[in-house]
């Protein structure tokens, strides 16, 4: 029989999994999410991913050029059902806070009625007026949200630098990150949304 690519990385992922790191259904239970490493399955709404790679976002001022004391950490993971990709940032204030992709968006800014992002995201136009409309949604920016950071890929090396404009409805939350200083490194935008993290269970460790 012949496999797709991304069947062949599903088959691959799950022949990958260590039935000795398999945790019992009795003994399942929710991710203490700082011992979660590259090689762990995890179990969210009915799905199951294996974390390719955990990375970390150190917050700076808006400049780069100091750090501040806010840390996100993000789980690059593979889903064994589908074969997609998707990214889960979670943080830790009073308490743990998650957030799932759910969608690339094309970053278009031509779409929003501007010629690049740079003009798009003008200092002048950064305040509540200022909107993105996505599979039917009106996400309104969020200033208070939004923030710069550096970013260590698998939590170790020389950092990227990128900026995140946060916009919000009630459907969640679209973000427009900006790689490198002034865009240099080009532009993304996802729609991501809250998950509790007691829904989120290991389902197999990674030693």
């Amino acid at each position: 029989m012949n496999l797709t690519p991304v069947q062949h990385a599903r088959l691959a992922a799950i022949r990958n999994i260590n039935r000795k790191h398999v945790v019992p259904l009795n003994k399942r239970r929710t991710v203490v999410v700082d011992s979660i490493a590259s090689g762990a399955i995890i179990g969210i709404e009915g799905k199951t991913y294996a974390i390719i790679s955990v990375s970390r976002y150190q917050e700076t001022t808006w400049n780069f050029r100091k750090d501040e004391p806010y840390q996100v950490f993000e789980w690059e993971m593979f889903c064994l059902e589908s074969g997609e990709t998707r990214y889960l940032e979670w943080e830790r204030d009073d308490e743990v806070m998650m957030w799932l992709s759910a969608q690339k968006l094309p970053n278009d800014p031509g779409t929003y009625g501007a010629g690049s992002w740079k003009e798009f995201l003008a200092d002048d136009k950064l305040n509540d007026s200022l909107t993105i409309t996505a599979n039917g949604a009106s996400y309104v920016y969020d200033d208070e949200g939004s923030w710069a950071g550096k970013f260590y890929r698998g939590n170790t090396g020389n950092p990227l630098y990128v900026r995140f404009y946060e916009f919000q409805s009630t459907r969640g939350c679209l973000t427009v990150e900006e790689w490198g200083k002034n865009g240099m490194d080009g532009y993304e935008m996802w729609l991501s949304r809250q998950v509790q993290p007691m829904g989120v269970t290991l389902l197999a460790s990674s030693q």
